[in-house]
């Protein structure tokens, strides 16, 4: 099924931009800027769109999709759909005369750790929550955030680029 193919190309590149680019919720980061929607991104008021008639529109869409890429539902629902995505992806070949579980292992792979990722940092931000994760589960999904995020990004592109090639 194709629509699986394309959930798995499209997750993953979500999940990677999110890791990669998009600050951790829950209070872990610090917002600097007075509305602090662009802070996810590294806008700030300094920020300069242009002088053009569109510089304002700019800015608005640089700051929605800053605070879109920050809201927690987002991410757990991205999040559960990775995960989904992720498993069916390692068990049923997507692609006709692929290889099953070796023919698109990375992506799946990629899916499952954006998922832990995300799931560990939503968990993390939730207020009713006051203990603290294991040393090495903080340190690996956690610290190493934008690594799962880049291998989802490289993941999700080499995956839509040769989606037969032997473990893409």
């Amino acid at each position: 099924m194709l629509q699986i193919y394309f959930l798995s190309v499209l997750l993953n590149v979500i999940a990677g931009l999110i890791l990669v680019y998009a600050s951790v919720v829950g209070g872990q980061s610090a917002s600097s800027s007075s509305d602090g929607l662009g802070d996810d991104f590294g806008l700030d008021d300094d920020t300069s769109f242009g002088d053009g008639p569109l510089a304002s529109t700019k800015k608005n869409l640089a700051l929605t999709s800053a605070a879109f890429l920050s809201d927690s539902t987002f991410r757990l629902v991205i999040a559960a759909l990775s995960g989904l995505v992720g498993l069916i992806k390692l068990f049923y070949t997507t692609v006709p005369d692929d290889i099953p579980v070796l023919g698109d292992f990375l992506p799946a792979i990629a899916s499952l750790m954006a998922c832990i990722c995300l799931f560990v940092e939503w968990f993390e931000s939730q207020e009713s929550y006051e203990g603290n994760l294991p040393g090495f589960v903080d340190l690996v999904f956690m610290g190493g955030r934008k690594i799962f995020g880049l291998a989802c990004l490289v993941a999700g592109l080499l995956h839509f680029i040769f989606p037969r090639l032997l473990f893409l």
